[in-house]
């Protein structure tokens, strides 16, 4: 193989180091959108949770408001009553009447006001937890429109790798094209190292002194026993 091949073999590679790089990173990069849209989504669906909560609360504070106008409605008739019964026996029974519905009426009094406080402190969360939402919505849209210019410029990018790729490729011999091919795919985007030394710049395992002249000789392909990849001297 001639040098002039292996020379742009090299240049390939480092042209496909890049491309692979940019796909990885065009790959990944969007999934941390995705990620913060779904702590969105978690946000809102517990932040619906607590209006669910709220409506449950109101409920029940409503129940307990109904149940205490009948009461006092209770109390105002017996009241009238007291003035126009005519033993002590009735009196007394009225009025311990009137006494027992005070004594539920002071308990649902109680219950009325916790209801409140509670229907405040969820009402204040509640709000909190919105502008919160409303912030991380921002933040999100903000990433969404940096990323989106982000991988204009990648593509633009790819778009002149893959135009310098090709016009590499009828320089190169269609058997090594063929098996460089094969090894970046199958190596992740590295089918070409350098030796540093004695070692192999894909595995850093030693490379003996035998194939190393014959890389040094460039008339043929020399692949790493150890790693597999394509072996070449840096000078």
């Amino acid at each position: 193989m001639k040098k002039t091949g292996m020379e742009t073999l090299v240049e390939l590679q480092s042209v496909d180091g890049q491309i692979y790089a940019l796909k990885a990173y065009r790959e990944e990069k969007p999934k941390v959108i995705t990620v913060m849209r779904n702590s969105l989504l978690e946000k809102e669906k517990a932040i619906k949770g607590l209006e669910d909560g709220l409506k449950v609360i109101q409920v029940k504070r409503k129940e307990k408001e109904v149940d205490l106008a009948s009461k006092e409605a209770a109390i105002k008739k017996y009241n009238l009553q007291l003035m126009s019964v005519k033993t002590n026996k009735e009196y007394t029974s009225l009025q311990n009447e009137i006494e027992g519905l005070k004594a539920d009426n002071s308990v649902l009094e109680e219950e009325i006001l916790n209801f409140m406080e509670e229907i405040d402190l969820l009402r204040m969360r509640i709000s909190k937890e919105n502008e919160s939402l409303i912030q991380e919505k921002n933040k999100v849209e903000l990433e969404e429109k940096k990323l989106n210019l982000e991988l204009q410029t990648i593509d633009e990018e790819l778009k002149v790798l893959c135009s310098r790729r090709d016009s590499l490729l009828p320089a190169i011999e269609h058997t090594v094209l063929s098996m460089y091919e094969k090894i970046l795919v199958n190596k992740n985007g590295v089918a070409v190292v350098s030796l540093v030394g004695e070692a192999c710049q894909g595995c850093f395992m030693r490379v003996p002194p035998q194939v190393i002249n014959e890389i040094m000789m460039e008339d043929k392909l020399i692949i790493c026993d150890n790693c597999s990849r394509i072996l070449y001297i840096n000078e």
